[in-house]
């Protein structure tokens, strides 16, 4: 403005001037003198704004202030080292400090223990190396009160003026959800135990029931079988009498084969006596029998020998998946595969029929799949069912090889 000032022209200095250079100096002058005011016109309206821009921004920052003061979740700004640098009075309340005593603190004195500090660490160093957002959960002790579950949920942000670059990262207190979670977890692990046990107690009662029909029953059949052999010969060819004893031999051999066949399906013997080779190989052909299926059987090696809970267990997984193939599948051919490796041994069932959908399969009323899946988690392996894509479905289980 003093520059413009100085373009003011004085028609009283130097010598006498013409009527025209006077006229021409007040013009100037005027016009000066307007753009002058023009000008702190500008600059008022300029003030004006950056005045109402500061009132923005001073409400935009209590706002922002508010709102990270009062959120529901702890925020932190922590340098490489785990240094707060910064907290909002969550993140203090969480930790059971006053806000201004965590400035400049390490916030790893507040993990419970060493495993959770282990897992904070690559937490904190992923966040910096690997970049994007970093998700973990750890248990944080506070000042006073219990120790807290937390998710921990960090990204890196770049500091350009300070050439320095910090985490911003969320605390979410998520002890509520983890005590259900446990109890829920509790309730499951008590539900497969007891689920377990009843299987345990029905294959006992199968064992004994199968004794007590082989001991009684099978020797009051096989001594009635004898007095009827011993009639027949005695009333062998007198007319009718002959007859009835045929006929009463007949009734007695059928009630020994269905004898034979209840002893099977309750326990077969051959399991307990020859081993859980035979005895898959023994009810491959018995299913080839019943349902005209075609099932080919393939051993690896050809006598697989396991304690009896493991050969029990794979024999009755195995005949649970052979008898949802009879109900479900209309298949038309049955591959099996039993193998026993170092570690593991594997029992596969596939056969082609129409396929299992995804719902079936997560159906908690499918109990045979759930007494597939419950049975091989026993023994600390893993069932999976799978649908082929071409058409059937896919049986496999796998558990760990008793040490010998």
């Amino acid at each position: 403005m003093i520059a413009k000032e100085k373009r003011f022209v004085s028609i009283h200095d130097g010598p006498e001037l013409s009527r025209e250079t006077k006229r021409s100096c007040l013009l100037e002058n005027e016009r000066l003198v307007h753009e002058l005011r023009t000008r702190q016109g500008e600059l008022e309206l300029q003030n004006q704004e950056l005045r109402r821009s500061q009132r923005e921004l001073e409400a935009s920052h209590s706002k922002y202030s508010n709102l990270y003061d009062l959120a529901p979740v702890g925020y932190f700004s922590l340098d490489k080292n785990g240094l707060i640098l910064e907290a909002n009075l969550t993140g203090a309340d969480l930790l059971g400090e006053h806000r201004e005593a965590l400035i400049h603190r390490q916030f790893p004195l507040f993990v419970a223990d060493r495993r959770d500090l282990n897992i904070f660490s690559a937490h904190l160093r992923d966040v910096f190396e690997r970049r994007g957002l970093q998700t973990c959960e750890i248990k944080l002790k506070r000042k006073y009160g219990p120790v807290l579950y937390v998710r921990v949920q960090s990204i890196a942000v770049e500091d350009i003026e300070e050439n320095t670059a910090y985490s911003q990262t969320a605390i979410i207190d998520i002890t509520g959800r983890k005590a259900i979670e446990e109890a829920l977890s509790n309730s499951r692990r008590q539900s497969r135990e007891l689920y377990l046990n009843l299987l345990d107690i029905r294959e006992e009662e199968r064992t004994s029931i199968a004794r007590e029909l082989h001991d009684e029953l099978g020797q009051t059949l096989t001594a009635l079988k004898m007095d009827a052999s011993w009639f027949s010969t005695r009333v062998a060819g007198k007319g009718k009498l002959s007859e009835r004893a045929e006929s009463m031999s007949e009734l007695v051999d059928t009630m020994i084969q269905s004898l034979k066949r209840i002893l099977s399906d309750l326990r077969p013997s051959v399991l307990d006596h020859l081993g859980l080779s035979a005895a898959i190989d023994w009810q491959v052909k018995e299913f080839r029998r019943k349902t005209g299926i075609d099932c080919e059987l393939d051993m690896n090696p050809s006598d697989i020998v396991l304690d009896k809970e493991r050969s029990t267990a794979l024999f009755r997984i195995f005949q649970e998946a052979l008898t949802n193939v009879i109900r479900h599948a209309e298949a038309t051919k049955v591959r099996v595969s039993l193998a026993k490796a170092d570690k593991e041994t594997i029992l596969e069932i596939e056969d082609n029929g129409k396929g299992i959908t995804r719902e079936q399969i997560a159906d908690p009323q499918s109990f045979g799949l759930v007494g597939i899946r419950e049975r091989a988690h026993s023994l600390g392996g893993a069932a999976k069912v799978t649908a082929s894509r071409t058409g059937g479905t896919t049986v496999a289980v796998s558990i760990p090889t008793a040490s010998s």
